[in-house]
Order: structure tokens, then C-alpha cells, then sequence
């Protein structure tokens, strides 16, 4: 956690002190569990897991991510990209159609976080998709 507050840091698991810490950081924000995994690149599911108790250890990898984001190391970057983003329903007039397409492949996107390799190959064919259709 934050050195400021005299607290530990974050280790890798999550003991209901840092659950609340956590989500109190993420709303002190004003991001939504969705907005925080999409920056943060993680699934929506780890970050209500990791709020509500029913995951409680990190990967390495994850720790040092969940460490610098309590401790502040994302907060201007995430305020910044928070500000600057509109939806897509109010920014532009979008079909039905094309709104429900946008939610499929944000959703996929969230769900290989947790796969990185697919998610490597999901990009690089809808990157091709849209090459061929330029």
C-alpha cells in the first residue's frame, strides 16, 4: 500500500484490508471495474474476484501491477485516459448493429487478457480484417 500511510505493501495476496484499499482506490478514481481492467490490461473477472474476496493471491506479474496502482504510480495516466475517452453511443450516431459488434470484440478483448497469446492473435486478425477492407 501507500508508503504515506505507513502501511505494507502490497505482497501478492488480498487480505480484506487491501480488497477495500483497492476498491476504495479504483472509485477514488472514478473508474468503473470494467475501465480499471481495460487500462490496466486484466479481465473485468480479476477485478471483481480481486474486490470480493474470491481471489486472493497474484501472480507475480500482477503484484507488481496491483503494488504500483496502490501506490499511485497510474493515477495521473489513468485520470488522463478517463477524461479523454467518450463512449461510443454518445460520440458518434452509430447503428444497433455496429454498437453490438463494438461490445462483442471489447468483451473478447477483456476476456483473453487472461491469454495473452490469443489475444496477440485476436488483434493481429482484426488488424487484417481491416487492412484487407481499407
Amino acid at each position: 500500500m501507500d508508503t504515506a500511510n505507513n502501511t505494507q505493501p502490497f505482497t501478492g495476496t488480498f487480505t480484506p484490508e487491501f480488497q477495500h484499499f483497492f476498491k476504495e482506490k479504483r472509485m477514488e478514481l472514478g473508474l468503473t471495474g470494467t475501465e480499471l481492467a481495460r487500462y490496466l490490461g486484466i479481465s473485468n473477472s480479476l477485478v471483481s474476484c480481486w474486490e470480493h474476496g474470491k481471489s486472493t493471491h497474484c501472480t507475480l506479474e500482477n503484484t507488481k501491477l496491483v503494488r504500483e496502482f496502490l501506490d499511485g504510480k497510474y493515477d495521473t495516466i489513468l485520470l488522463k485516459k478517463k477524461q479523454s475517452e467518450t463512449p461510443i453511443a454518445s460520440s458518434c450516431a452509430y447503428t444497433s448493429e455496429a454498437k453490438r459488434l463494438a461490445e462483442k470484440i471489447v468483451s473478447l478483448y477483456q476476456i483473453l487478457s487472461d491469454v495473452p497469446e490469443q489475444r496477440r492473435l485476436f488483434l493481429k486478425k482484426l488488424d487484417e480484417v481491416i487492412e484487407k477492407h481499407k
